[in-house]
């Protein structure tokens, strides 16, 4: 006869380690079902306190929940079917100050930049009319200078023409009597004692 008992269907002597602990989980032995009741009311109690640690998380309470808005990133062509992206908005008050004191700068600036662009075209524009004007004084006062210069030629050559007219010598007055028609030496004009002196030659051959 073996040495293990068979009491109430439950198989008694040397049980293994592994049969004791699976009765003790079953509740079959006393000391089991208390095991396993104390067990399981520690993991359930540990299971509570995670949940509770973890709610938070998925629902805030209302004075700490953050102000949600949903938003698409057009770079990023947004969620598939036309979803958005949900983005924190949590600002104070004092960082959209910020912000806006931020943009009236920019503003500010770039309204300076722009006027000082208008400025320096403006100046730009005045002073190449003032070169366009000093270039036209200019070739005026060329053109002005060289109209007198070829006046005062004109009018030099004129006195020059004049100085020549009388500074020619009147005629001697011998040559004057041999122009006129007077007497010549032999009682005759310078004609006629011409004629003479040609008559006389002839007569000698």
């Amino acid at each position: 006869m073996s040495s293990s008992v068979i009491r109430r269907g439950v198989r008694v002597g040397r049980p293994s380690l592994g049969i004791a602990s699976s009765a003790a989980a079953w509740g079959v032995f006393p000391g089991g079902c208390l095991a396993f009741r104390i067990s399981a009311t520690w993991w359930s109690s540990i299971c509570f306190l995670l949940t509770l640690r973890t709610l938070p998380k998925y629902f805030p309470p209302p004075s700490l929940a953050l102000a949600v808005t949903t938003t698409t990133f057009p770079s990023c062509g947004g969620l598939l079917g036309g979803g958005s992206w949900p983005m924190a908005v949590g600002k104070s008050a004092a960082e959209e100050e910020e912000e806006e004191e931020e943009e009236e700068e920019e503003e500010e600036e770039e309204e300076e930049e722009e006027l000082q662009e208008e400025e320096e075209e403006e100046e730009e524009e005045e002073e190449e009319e003032e070169e366009e004007e000093e270039e036209e004084e200019e070739d005026e006062e060329e053109e002005e200078e060289e109209e007198e210069e070829e006046e005062e030629g004109e009018e030099e050559e004129e006195l020059a023409g004049e100085e020549d007219k009388g500074s020619e010598p009147p005629p001697s007055p011998s040559l004057l009597r041999a122009l006129s028609p007077g007497p010549g030496p032999r009682g005759r004009g310078a004609l006629g004692g011409g004629g003479g002196v040609s008559s006389g030659v002839l007569w000698r051959f």
